[in-house]
Parts: C-alpha cells; sequence; structure tokens
C-alpha cells in the first residue's frame, strides 16, 4: 500500500491548486496492486493504477514504516472504500479553500484556519486518504503538507519506487 501524491496541470483546477498554493502536487490517492482508491469530482471511486498513472504525475509516494501496518491498512482500505464508494466530492470545502489562498496571495487577507464550508460526509481527496489511514481529518491541509505531516510522524517513509 502507498499514498501517492501527485499532480495534473493541464487539468485547470489542479493547476489553479498548484499556482495559488506554490506546491508540487494537488492530488492525493491511495495505490494498492493494480488499483488506486480516491475522492474525486466523481466521488469516492476506485480505478485502474495504469490509467490513472496515463494522467497524473507522482511528485512523492509513502510506504508505511513497518510492514505490520500494511497489513492493517489494507483491511481498513477494503473496509473504508466499501463504505465510502460513491460518496460526494466536497465542493464546498474546496470553494472555501480556493477563496482562502486567493484572499491571502492577492489581498493577504486570512479568513478562519477552520474550513467553514466543509460539509460532513463529503471527501477532499486529503480527507479521504486520511480517514483509510485513521487520521484526524484536517479539511485545510493540502496534499503536500499531509506528505509533510505523515512522513514527519515517523509512521511513513518514502517509497523507494514512484510510478
Amino acid at each position: 500500500m502507498e499514498i501517492l501524491f501527485t499532480s495534473r496541470p493541464a487539468m485547470p483546477v489542479s493547476k489553479l491548486i498548484l499556482d495559488l498554493t506554490g506546491e508540487t502536487v494537488s492530488h492525493t490517492v491511495i495505490r494498492n496492486g493494480d488499483y488506486i482508491y480516491q475522492s474525486s469530482f466523481a466521488g469516492v471511486e476506485q480505478v485502474h493504477t495504469k490509467d490513472f498513472l496515463s494522467e497524473y504525475t507522482v511528485g512523492y509516494s509513502l510506504i508505511p514504516s513497518e510492514d505490520r501496518l500494511t497489513d492493517a491498512l489494507v483491511e481498513r482500505l477494503i473496509e473504508r472504500v466499501v463504505a465510502l464508494r460513491g460518496t460526494p466530492y466536497d465542493f464546498p470545502s474546496l470553494l472555501y479553500l480556493g477563496l482562502r489562498y486567493s484572499l491571502l496571495n492577492v489581498f493577504k487577507l486570512d479568513l478562519p484556519q477552520k474550513n467553514l464550508w466543509q460539509i460532513s460526509g463529503m471527501y477532499l481527496c486529503t480527507e479521504f486518504v486520511e480517514d483509510v489511514i485513521d487520521i484526524k481529518s484536517d479539511s485545510m491541509i493540502t496534499p503536500y503538507k499531509l506528505y509533510l505531516k505523515l512522513k514527519s510522524s515517523g509512521k511513513w517513509v518514502d517509497s523507494p519506487s514512484v510510478g
């Protein structure tokens, strides 16, 4: 099991996220075997790894630091994907994040650190990954900041092979 941190600069929303945050990735997913599990605009879904990687560029990849974590995480992944399949993407939450970064970048105005437009039962890509790996959800975290948070936890390490 791996967590991939990706981008798709040809897609306007991905490009906007990259531009607003100044970061190198705009999306995060879980790869297990031949499949990618993600929360995308289509909702929580499973897609074939080959199809996903033909459209997205992987910037970073993390794996559990201990083998014993992998089995438990794969079990939880299966359980959560079955429960969440088709759960809608949290567009209001994404809009709030975009507005927050835009106001901060253009006018140096800072909106509250809490995502005021987050809707329970809907998932951003980061929230889906946090749910599956069973850590506290942070609707304000970007994919790159999630990468840094997981890596600094010591429970996740860079994958030796990306792609």
